[in-house]
């Protein structure tokens, strides 16, 4: 456990991924920054009160852009969610303003962060961040395509039934409806896929539209996403 990270947008997937992180003990000082205070206070105290069986990090509810300084990561998800049967591409013009808006005074008070976009659409939000900022490379990366594989990684395993732990491959491409699997490296347990008993390209197929098509379904079902992009967010600033 050690670093500072702190977490812009106070959301269901904020919030997750605070939560994962503190699960985790992947963090020494935690900062919550959303423009509700009052709800992040909230969340500060829950927080809290599950430390006595967790690590020993330091949560802190934010009042102002100084209580991001010295940060070693800040967690972007800050914005609009898409909402369903809606393109994240239609989020574009409500969360780049507010990229625009708070980003900057993110960054002046914690200049050496590196930065994790989370917010969608997100490879086209860290590329304008990029542009925005002018940091040295290496300083903004955004999800990408980490969940897309995650969820690929699973429903292939639903078909092959082995653990997704043991499957290595990855979706490519943009987050999104222009993402493609990339199983010509793909092993199971070290072993090409297209050697293991049970594949077949029409299962890989089906595998990949279960996994294109899964934050739809839950949007659907239960309103938004963010467990799992909790858990990858977490991965990430490990």
């Amino acid at each position: 456990m050690n670093g500072k990270v702190s977490i812009i947008g106070g959301g269901h997937v904020g919030m997750s991924a605070a939560f994962a992180m503190l699960l985790k003990n992947t963090v020494h000082e935690l900062v919550l920054f959303d423009r509700d205070m009052d709800k992040m206070e909230g969340e500060q105290l829950e927080f809290e009160h599950s430390l006595t069986f967790l690590g020993t990090a330091k949560i802190i509810a934010a009042k102002s852009y100084q209580d991001l300084k010295n940060s070693d990561v800040i967690v972007f998800t800050a914005g609009r969610a898409q909402l369903p049967g809606e393109s994240r591409l239609n989020l574009i013009k409500s969360n780049l303003e507010v990229v625009k808006t708070i980003l900057p005074q993110a960054i002046k008070y914690s200049p050496d962060s590196v930065i994790i976009m989370v917010t969608n659409p997100v490879d086209i939000l860290t590329y304008q961040a990029t542009q925005l900022l002018k940091l040295p490379p290496g300083k903004i990366l955004g999800s990408g395509t980490s969940l897309d594989s995650a969820r690929f990684r699973f429903h292939l395993s639903e078909f092959l039934g082995i653990n997704p732990k043991s499957i290595h491959t990855y979706v490519l491409g943009e987050h999104g409806d222009s993402s493609f699997p990339a199983v010509f490296h793909a092993t199971v347990g070290g072993e090409p896929l297209k050697t293991f008993n049970g594949f077949s390209s029409k299962k890989i197929q089906e595998a990949f539209k279960k996994a294109k098509t899964a934050a739809g379904t839950i949007i659907a079902t239960k309103g938004s996403t963010y467990y799992a992009i909790g858990v990858v967010i977490n991965q990430l600033v490990d």
